[in-house]
């Protein structure tokens, strides 16, 4: 069987298209990213995630620790993130420096279900009502 070339950039384009129609759908959509430290990688994955959200019509919001921020204080960050009701999604970026346990992420405490947000419709599989 022969290979089937693939446009990466047109079928990557046409995804972007697709996101940016059904995002928009939902109105202003918010994405927190933080970056704990000064990781030269991960400043730039952060404009590049900043970049691709912009893309496809979701506002990102920028909120950037000094490396010697605590776990606590990383959490403080999280959850007044967590109970802005503007916010969409929050993403912290890894690597994050040794005094805090990257497990963190993981908790499923630390975030609200993405329907508590917003209400149900936001989601997609709500029933309709």
């Amino acid at each position: 069987m022969a290979a089937t070339p693939i446009d990466g950039t047109a079928v990557a384009a046409r995804i972007r298209g697709e996101l940016k129609e059904e995002i928009a759908d939902f109105g202003d959509v918010r994405l927190a990213t933080v970056l704990v430290g000064d990781d030269p990688a991960s400043q730039i994955y952060i404009r590049l995630k900043h970049k691709a959200a912009d893309e496809v019509g979701i506002q990102a919001i920028d909120k950037r620790l000094p490396t010697e921020t605590t776990e606590d204080e990383l959490l403080e960050l999280i959850a007044e993130l967590n109970e802005d009701d503007s916010v969409d999604g929050i993403l912290v970026q890894t690597p994050l420096p040794p005094q805090i346990d990257e497990a963190l992420q993981r908790r499923p405490a630390l975030l609200r279900p993405p329907d508590a947000r917003r209400g149900d419709a936001r989601r997609r599989d709500a029933p309709a009502g």
